[in-house]
């Protein structure tokens, strides 16, 4: 019914991106934290998972580099 849509966990990639790239690294992680989730429930994504690993790794590294390093 909802063919022509993105999966879900790619919209919230998409917006832990966005939050990412203006700075809001708290609703960063939150919506990377709920891509990921959403992956591991669904074996279907499961390759995929890498994306949202390497999205949240980036956000933490920002992360302490913004808040702890500085």
């Amino acid at each position: 019914k909802h063919e022509n849509l993105l999966p879900e966990w790619i919209v919230h990639l998409l917006s832990s991106l966005y939050w990412r790239i203006n700075g809001h690294l708290p609703h960063a992680i939150d919506c990377g934290l709920k891509a990921h989730e959403i992956i591991i429930k669904n074996k279907v994504y499961k390759q995929w998972s890498d994306l949202t690993l390497v999205n949240l790794a980036n956000i933490l590294y920002l992360w302490l580099v913004k808040y702890i390093i500085h």
